[in-house]
């Protein structure tokens, strides 16, 4: 599973139009465990469709982008971004103006680590990310980086999430059932029924 959230925060200022200044992500361990070295960022993906989207939500015609991204790039230790809101949207002036009045503060990015520092390090055991590919920045109430705010927010993404807990519940059925039908052939003699062959016929994820 290579897929994450890291947040970001805002960087605010006085003007009370145009786009405004976010630190989208920074460098250092965050509560996920893992560290993005900002020298390893690939934009280019993002910069050609900097969509912003809001909670990570792209799907659907209520999930439409509600701004757009420019002057997207590293500067020290961190990614940064100025978002313009979309004005012919209801939600995303809404979006906006609870961002310049204080009431939401944070965005978060979805990446890819393309390299590890380290074998063993991944998304779940965390780790330095030495190379990763930015796919797209979204505005949300509560990010998971303590400095992503109109500046840097992690969260797992959550198709590859869901994807992962339904294999894990798929694989523990499996096993439940396997332990069950063993326990039969052990104590129960069972009429005009094969055990193993109920077990074969039960499909799991498309597979026996």
């Amino acid at each position: 599973m290579n897929r994450g959230y890291i947040r970001g925060h805002v960087e605010r200022g006085s003007a009370k139009d145009g786009p405004i200044r976010f630190v989208a992500a920074t460098e250092g361990v965050k509560r996920d465990g893992i560290d993005l070295r900002m020298q390893g960022a690939e934009l280019d993906r993002f910069r050609a469709n900097p969509v912003i989207l809001f909670g990570h939500n792209s799907w659907g015609r209520q999930n439409l982008p509600i701004g757009r991204a420019d002057n997207v790039g590293v500067e020290g230790d961190a990614l940064m971004m100025d978002i313009s809101f979309d004005q012919e949207d209801d939600f995303a002036r809404t979006v906006e103006r609870k961002i310049r009045s204080g009431f939401l503060n944070a965005v978060s990015i979805g990446f890819d680590v393309r390299g590890w520092e380290k074998p063993g390090q991944n998304m779940w055991n965390g780790g330095v990310a030495t190379k990763w590919e930015l796919f797209e920045t979204s505005v949300v109430p509560v990010p998971m980086d303590e400095r992503a705010t109109v500046e840097s927010g992690r969260s797992l993404h959550d198709e590859n999430l869901r994807q992962y807990i339904q294999e894990q519940i798929a694989k523990g059925f499996k096993e439940e059932f396997q332990r069950y039908f063993a326990e039969i052939d052990k104590r129960v003699q069972v009429t005009g029924v094969d055990a193993q062959r109920v077990m074969a016929s039960l499909k799991f994820g498309g597979e026996n």
